[in-house]
This record gives C-alpha cells, sequence and structure tokens, in this order.
C-alpha cells in the first residue's frame, strides 16, 4: 500500500496529495474554503503590477493541476476531483474537464463520506 501525504489546514483538517505536491504545498498556509476545498491567499504587494495591493484566493486542485501541465487553466475548463472528495488532491485523483462533462457527473448519486 503505497504511503498517504497529507496537508493540515488552519482548522485541523487534512487533505491529501501527491508526494510530489506536497513537498511544494507544505510550505503555504491552507485554509478551508466555504465550498469546502483547500485554499491560500496569495498577496500582491506590488501597486504597478495587476492585481497590486490586492490578494488572490488560490485553490490547491488548481494549483496542482497547473503544476502537472506545466500551464494556467484554460478559462473553458474546471479541475475535477474523479472520486468526488474534495479532500483528495493526489494527481491520479485530478483532471482537466468542460463544464458539459463535470455537470454529467452531477446527475449520479453518491455517498457523501466524512473524511
Amino acid at each position: 500500500m503505497a504511503k498517504k501525504y497529507w496537508i493540515v489546514l488552519k482548522c485541523k483538517r487534512r487533505v491529501q496529495v501527491s508526494y510530489h505536491d506536497w513537498k511544494w504545498a507544505r510550505a503555504y498556509r491552507w485554509s478551508m474554503h466555504t465550498k469546502g476545498y483547500a485554499q491560500r491567499h496569495v498577496w500582491h504587494t506590488d501597486p504597478t503590477q495587476p492585481r497590486g495591493g490586492r490578494s488572490e484566493t488560490r485553490l490547491l486542485h488548481r494549483d496542482i493541476s497547473e503544476r502537472m501541465t506545466g500551464r494556467k487553466i484554460r478559462r473553458d475548463r474546471l479541475v475535477d476531483h474523479k472520486n468526488r472528495k474534495r479532500h483528495d488532491n493526489r494527481r491520479e485523483n485530478l483532471r482537466q474537464v468542460t463544464v458539459k462533462t463535470n455537470n454529467l457527473k452531477a446527475v449520479t448519486p453518491v455517498k457523501l463520506e466524512e473524511f
């Protein structure tokens, strides 16, 4: 059985990640988004740059997907958790899909599990 790698959020909940992302993600402070995703805030301090002087919310599963592909996620794409568990951010559980594909999955019943 493979070893599991976890990131502990500020609220003491844990999210699972792959080893390569665990090394990167543990350098940041993560919290729980209102919709149940892991998030971090990036502060842009240079007022001459776009978003200067403001913060940006970055979601862990989107950051990992961008790290996997090496580029930003297209506007017409979402990052989907294949097993529907928002705390499972392993690379093999994430995929980029269109909104239509993601909505098709929503009509299939799923058993909600606590983590």
